[in-house]
């Protein structure tokens, strides 16, 4: 994630955000922060031309780089759709409706405690199986987010407490838009179906 932006980019997208530095990556807070200062800074309501206008480039920067960071790696090999730029605010959470939290772990303890042989077909479960499946084709040690979403890169980047982390989690990825995660999204719906 830090490779998104330029170090000076970063910190302005942040002070046009008015967010502190410690949510950078944090797509959900990023994206509703982006959608306020867009209100304040809209020239037909008062705000600065030049300052939107720094905001926009920025933040369009900053989505297309997550974007190309994450399918740079090659994907994971699923036959997912693929949104064009302006289908990015599809996110997680409106593909899968009120459905949501039940489709993102559907046995919390099982999921929790089965990190390596899971064959739960849950949003958490096919997150971290992405993980070690682009840590063996990358020939990667490490893998950080922005590249991976799964839980435990999520828990580094963040350095979340781990009494509340599934729920802040939970959170991180409804905001995240789907096509970012490639998941095949089929098998979360139908997990009968998947092979």
């Amino acid at each position: 994630m830090d490779r998104v932006l330029s170090r000076a980019d970063k910190e302005r997208l942040l002070e046009l955000l008015k967010l502190p530095r410690q949510l950078w990556g944090d797509f959900g807070r990023m994206q509703q922060a982006y959608k306020q200062q867009s209100l304040l800074l809209h020239p037909d309501k008062g705000g600065s031309h030049a300052l939107m206008q720094e905001l926009n480039s920025l933040w369009g920067t900053f989505k297309t780089e997550v974007y190309n960071l994450r399918m740079n790696l090659g994907g994971t090999g699923f036959q997912v759709r693929r949104l064009h730029a302006d289908g990015w605010n599809l996110s997680t959470k409106d593909t899968f409706g009120d459905r949501y939290y039940q489709q993102f772990c559907r046995m919390p303890l099982t999921c929790l405690v089965n990190v390596k042989y899971s064959s739960c077909s849950c949003i958490l479960c096919l997150l971290r199986k992405q993980h070690r499946e682009l840590k063996d084709k990358c020939d990667a040690r490490c893998l950080v987010l922005g590249e991976c979403f799964c839980l435990e890169c999520y828990m580094q980047w963040f350095g979340t407490p781990t009494r509340d982390v599934l729920n802040l989690y939970a959170d991180f990825i409804a905001s995240m838009p789907i096509d970012w995660l490639d998941l095949d999204v089929h098998s979360v719906y139908n997990p009968r179906l998947s092979p």
